[in-house]
């Protein structure tokens, strides 16, 4: 157990100290950003996800065409 969350003599559980809690409260914030962030990422780039054609690099850094289908027109306004 730390410091900050020891019982007192009641038995009663203290609240860990502010900094803590701020502490913690920032990681929830921060980890809420990164995965709103990605998703809009993704939404931005909707054939990285599926079966459209896109380049990938690989693990030894070449890059190749993965995917089946060509993206649609950019003048277009909707997707296939």
């Amino acid at each position: 157990m730390t410091p900050a969350a020891r019982s007192d003599e009641s038995g009663t559980p203290q609240r860990p100290s502010w900094p803590l809690r701020l502490l913690r409260a920032l990681r929830r914030l921060n980890a809420d950003q990164l995965d709103l962030w990605e998703r809009w990422v993704r939404a931005q780039r909707p054939w990285e996800q599926g079966e459209w054609l896109h380049w990938v690099r690989g693990e030894d850094g070449a890059l190749r065409l993965e995917g089946d289908v060509a993206p649609p027109d950019p003048g277009r306004d909707t997707y296939p």
